[in-house]
């Protein structure tokens, strides 16, 4: 503990210094330095970015200018921007009047997404962690005092009956008939992230290892640079190998799902850029503005290799070969 309190008070007072630079200034082993900064990171009482650590509550300038309506910021057409919020509007309105109480987020994007399919209306819907969502997010504050009317394009009555055959529905639930709602490779990636998070809670790890291609065929192209989806494979492969007892320790259960929450939020910042470039390419959008998505993306996949790290340093030489 004394050693986390002196690297925390160093990196305060010198945000912006890497690994290198940090043992050279600090009397301490490179095994126990990784180790101390792996759980300042867990605690969030640090923060790595640009291969650099800086204390949670450093403020990095970000010059780039972002949407405050989308996820990350991304550019969406307005016209599409007005829509969405007006059907935000009025699925608010059926849910309250059919079920007496408000629908969750989740509720709502899922209906949203459920009316934009039906319809055909090519709004900006992307798949993200929790399957397809809408590109903008919902605001009280912006349909509060909206007065925009799309019924002679988008009749009241499919919104209503689509947010009828939605209210028997949690957010769970209405996330997995989501997921289950056709038989795409996206529909099946999906699914069977519910089958590794159902498994991981049985103890199956085997069953993870041996369907991992369901990953591998369905994930669509991207440039893989950190290499997360080998390495994340070759993670589960090298935990089955471990002696049963190690599979079922409690330290290494929790780094097991939060390597797998890692992994998984890595892959669904890229499906996010994949699906919105494709919304992009449709309407003969000429924009990059992925910075916001590929500065996450980075965080993130610094975060899985530390994790990565941190496995195979408590679990050296403890593989059952």
């Amino acid at each position: 503990m004394n050693c986390e309190i002196e690297i925390l008070e160093y990196i305060k007072k010198n945000p912006g210094k890497n690994l290198k630079e940090l043992l050279q200034n600090n009397n301490i082993t490179e095994i126990t330095l990784k180790k101390t900064l792996f759980d300042l990171l867990s605690k969030k009482l640090i923060k790595y970015n640009n291969s650099c650590y800086f204390d949670s509550d450093y403020i990095f300038k970000n010059s780039h200018s972002s949407d405050h309506d989308t996820f990350f910021g991304v550019y969406v057409l307005e016209e599409h921007k007005k829509i969405i919020n007006y059907l935000f509007k009025k699925i608010i309105e059926y849910w309250t009047k059919s079920k007496n109480q408000l629908p969750t987020n989740t509720q709502i994007y899922k209906v949203l997404v459920e009316i934009n399919n039906n319809l055909n209306l090519n709004l900006p819907i992307v798949w993200y962690k929790f399957g397809q969502i809408p590109v903008v997010s919902y605001n009280e504050e912006n349909i509060l005092n909206l007065d925009l009317n799309y019924s002679n394009v988008i009749s009241d009555n499919i919104i209503n009956n689509i947010v009828i055959d939605n209210i028997k529905y949690n957010s769970f639930d209405i996330k997995i008939k989501q997921y289950h709602s056709d038989g795409t490779k996206m529909h099946t990636l999906y699914s069977f992230k519910e089958n590794i998070i159902d498994s991981y809670y049985k103890n199956d790890f085997k069953f993870i290892k041996d369907n991992f291609n369901i990953i591998f065929t369905n994930i669509p192209y991207f440039k893989d640079e950190n290499n997360t989806v080998n390495q994340f494979y070759e993670f589960v492969s090298n935990y089955n190998k471990l002696d049963r007892k190690l599979q079922l320790n409690n330290e290494n259960k929790d780094l097991f799902y939060k390597l797998f929450e890692s992994f998984w939020n890595i892959l669904a910042i890229q499906n996010f850029i994949v699906t919105l470039k494709e919304y992009y390419k449709i309407n003969n959008i000429d924009i990059n503005n992925f910075e916001n998505c590929l500065y996450q993306l980075k965080v993130l996949e610094e975060d899985f290799n530390h994790l990565t790290e941190d496995y195979y340093f408590k679990n050296r030489n403890k593989e059952k070969y």
